[in-house]
């Protein structure tokens, strides 16, 4: 039985709101309700699959959804915080990118078992510590005002840095002679 994509949205919205609504009861991160119910919905149970229940309106429907999420966690920004940490985000964002795309690469190849390309767009994509994640888990840590600023706007300057980096390692992939089918090959 394929579910209609009004009642997919429906279960969606339900289990979100659920999720939602339990995190808050019991004084959880969101994120760990919504991963854990999207996992169960979608590839342990097979009672939601997007893609073919929704067609060609998943991508807009994605871009909206990540629109609503990045515009919501920039709701949250205060820029009097930037001024005491921006020396140590600009030493942050300098030495713990390429470190953390190192490290990541290195335990992508050696632990995960992943081609030397693969391993290295892998880390570079993992580097990423945007603010969308950070901050629901900050709102739980009950960090002091420093610390918890620091660490916000960690994730925001990481971010665009990340994803230019996971950018150009798929770039460089590409262009150094990986056809996106070898790279996805290399994944299996």
């Amino acid at each position: 039985m394929v579910i209609q994509p009004v009642d997919t949205l429906a279960l969606i919205l339900i289990a979100g709101i659920g999720c939602q609504w339990i995190a808050h009861r019991l004084h959880l991160p969101a994120l760990v309700l919504l991963l854990a119910c999207g996992l169960l919905l979608g590839p342990a149970t097979g009672v939601l699959n997007p893609g073919q229940q929704f067609g060609e309106l998943l991508m807009p429907a994605v871009k909206l959804g990540v629109a609503i999420i990045l515009f919501e966690s920039d709701l949250n920004l205060h820029f009097h915080e930037l001024t005491e940490t921006r020396p140590i985000i600009r030493r942050l964002a300098i030495l713990e990118i390429p470190i953390a795309w190192l490290l990541g690469s290195l335990a992508a190849h050696f632990i995960g078992g992943l081609d030397w390309p693969i391993a290295s767009l892998f880390a570079a994509i993992i580097v990423v510590t945007g603010p969308t994640v950070i901050l629901p888990l900050l709102r739980h840590a009950k960090l002091k005002q420093k610390p918890a600023a620091l660490l916000k706007w960690e994730g925001i300057a990481n971010d665009p840095l990340g994803a230019v980096l996971a950018v150009l390692v798929f770039h460089g992939l590409i262009y150094g002679g990986t056809s996106p089918a070898e790279l996805m090959a290399n994944l299996g």
